[in-house]
């Protein structure tokens, strides 16, 4: 979730940015001739939230079901078992 969010909010930080610099410069980064800026905006918001969800699923997933997290793990109980730390190995 606080991935989701953190996407999220860092999109509309350029947003913000995007609108910002259009009112400045008077560039026209806003919009496209297909959509209004209100729709572009929203689009961009929409494709903030949708990464997020991916890349929190995909994250959570490959923390789950590395072979990393595993080894730590083992490392983990078999100090635990013995009283001193295992030796790793690469």
């Amino acid at each position: 979730m606080i991935i989701v969010l953190v996407t999220v909010g860092f999109g509309g930080i350029c947003e913000i940015m995007e609108y910002a610099a259009d009112n400045i410069f008077a560039d026209g980064a806003q919009g496209s001739p297909a959509m209004s800026a209100i729709d572009d905006t929203m689009w961009d918001l929409i494709c903030d939230f949708l990464g997020g969800i991916v890349g929190a699923v995909f994250g959570t997933l490959y923390i789950r079901y590395s072979h990393r997290t595993h080894r730590r793990r083992f490392y983990k109980l078999m100090t635990a078992l013995t009283g001193e730390p295992a030796e790793r190995a690469g």
